[in-house]
């Protein structure tokens, strides 16, 4: 039996998550893998290691390798640690104002507008948007800057929860989004991915999770675009198909060391309306201890809610069951007593019969 465990861990490693399409495969394939999460970290961790000993190497006049390298760690740190990452992206800057390199200065603004928009600091992320002219940006750079607005216009419009309000934040973002669309080469993973969103934000909804089928059927996506595309797709479909999506997403994130929570926090929330308590509760768990290692605290205390939920939730039953239990048992004894009343009153009107027998065998002896 461990054999074939064994084997089938390998063939899942070593091909596409998704050939496996059971739930239940999937569920118990993910959680095999966060146990093995400190393995993929240090992996992460060793990586950055390298990085830093080479820019200590580099001379300190040499500004364009430290820009270099710097950016290299900063991609390291961006979905991993947010101080650090916070921290590397200042250092561009810097390194990127000592250059007098404008160009580089409006991508490390971006950088740190990216990171920023990703624990919900709307206001900042505006600020970086505003400080960036994008006619003095390259086209290469313009893609970024586009799609990054594109998001933040979007999270605005979510903020604002009335109609009245997201309304033009919404249009914004869609027309910032065909702009990053006219940048993306052609074929390209942004292309897809952009031109799904777009599809998403007109409401053609089928369009668009065409396109992030097609895109996760292309070769050579990184697992963070894996990611991105399972957990793209999965707000488009229903019933099982959703959950294996959730759960591939969450395996890429896993084993990417992507301590952003919104695969396994949606894929914890699903299970728990699904009435999988002890998943939910596993995943929501390691969602909270990967909004912790990233410095999330809006995630923390979204999570820490819903892990209250789901404590409750079990109580609740598990009270339940003791009362069922309980009410069981009463019963039990109930019947238990009117049995016992019913043979006693049987048992007595025997011997009453008895006696008054042998009252009349004694009468005529």
């Amino acid at each position: 039996m461990k054999i074939l465990l064994s084997v089938l861990l390998l063939v899942l490693l070593s091909n596409n998550v998704k050939a496996y399409d059971t739930t239940d495969s999937l569920l118990s394939f993910l959680k095999a893998e966060i146990l093995k999460k400190d393995g993929y970290d240090g992996q992460k961790n060793n990586r950055i290691k390298v990085l830093k000993q080479k820019l200590s190497a580099i001379s300190k006049s040499d500004v364009a390798a430290q820009y270099t390298i710097c950016n290299k760690i900063y991609e390291e740190y961006k979905e991993y640690k947010f101080d650090s990452a916070y921290v590397y992206a200042h250092k561009l800057l810097h390194l990127a104002n000592l250059m007098g390199n404008l160009p580089n200065e409006y991508e490390t603004r971006i950088k740190l507008g990216t990171i920023q928009r990703s624990l919900g600091m709307l206001k900042e992320a505006f600020e970086c948007i505003n400080q960036i002219d994008v006619k003095q940006l390259p086209d290469s750079i313009k893609k970024d800057y586009y799609v990054f607005q594109s998001l933040t216009l979007k999270d605005q419009a979510l903020y604002n929860t009335d109609e009245f309000y997201s309304r033009p934040y919404k249009q914004k973002s869609m027309e910032a989004m065909s702009r990053a669309l006219y940048f993306t080469a052609p074929g390209s993973y942004e292309q897809q991915k952009q031109t799904a969103q777009a599809f998403i934000a007109m409401g053609q909804k089928v369009k668009a999770a065409s396109h992030l089928r097609m895109l996760l059927g292309q070769a050579g996506l990184t697992l963070n675009q894996k990611a991105m595309a399972a957990f793209d797709l999965s707000g488009l479909v229903n019933g099982a198909e959703k959950t294996n999506l959730l759960a591939q997403a969450a395996i890429y994130d896993v084993r990417s060391s992507n301590k952003e929570t919104l695969a396994t926090l949606t894929l914890g929330l699903l299970l728990f309306k699904q009435g999988n308590l002890d998943d939910a509760e596993f995943l929501l768990k390691e969602a909270l201890n990967k909004a912790r290692f990233f410095g999330n605290r809006l995630s923390q205390r979204e999570l820490i809610a819903n892990l209250t939920q789901v404590s409750a939730q079990k109580l609740i039953i598990s009270e339940n069951k003791k009362n069922l239990v309980l009410t069981a048992l009463i019963t039990f004894f109930g019947i238990a007593l009117v049995v016992i009343a019913i043979v006693s009153i049987n048992v007595y009107s025997r011997l009453k019969k008895v006696k008054i027998r042998e009252a009349i065998v004694q009468e005529q002896n």
